[in-house]
């Protein structure tokens, strides 16, 4: 009789887990992450100007500069 009673509890908690992350979710999604991809735009947005900010000059000659990848052909 334990036996079954341990394993409705634990199958009371499988079941449960599933919901409670569900809900979870649904309340993230409803209370935090009401702009989807904000952050994401934001870094995005970040980064570009940086790069367009501080371009990296390029020698003379490109096909003189070492990589480092030039060396594994």
């Amino acid at each position: 009789m334990a036996i079954l009673q341990m394993l409705g509890i634990l199958l009371a908690i499988y079941a449960a887990c599933p919901l409670l992350d569900f809900i979870r979710q649904t309340l993230f999604t409803a209370i935090i992450d009401r702009r989807r991809g904000h952050w994401f735009d934001l870094l995005w947005d970040k980064a570009s100007d940086w790069k367009h900010n501080h371009p990296y000059p390029l020698p003379a000659d490109a096909s003189s500069v070492q990589t480092p990848m030039s060396n594994h052909r």
